[in-house]
């Protein structure tokens, strides 16, 4: 199994209409069974210069089969060595209609 640094550096909380979990794919279960190893990558960006956009399969950690209402935030950890703390994502809501 391959991951990419998307895949294993940012948490995903993705919660149904009444702020239950959604239920993880095999995929994620499997994941959740190995260690965990984290990248870290430093960027100095100049003001107005942005990194290329990461892209996460929400669908691939989470089974969004069942008709529904799912709130989806990503996070990720800020390294000790760069202050700490959490950077979390605004909150989305998508739409899953039969």
């Amino acid at each position: 199994m391959s991951l990419g640094s998307e895949e294993i550096d940012y948490a995903i909380d993705v919660r149904d209409s009444q702020g239950g979990l959604a239920p993880d794919t095999d995929f994620a279960r499997k994941l959740k069974r190995r260690p965990y190893y984290a990248s870290v990558q430093v960027f100095n960006l100049k003001p107005g210069e942005s990194l290329p956009k990461a892209t996460l399969s929400i669908t691939k950690f989470y089974d969004l089969s069942r008709p529904d209402k799912y709130t989806i935030q990503v996070s990720r950890a800020v390294p000790k060595e760069l202050g700490g703390g959490t950077i979390k994502s605004n909150t989305i809501t998508v739409t899953v209609s039969e």
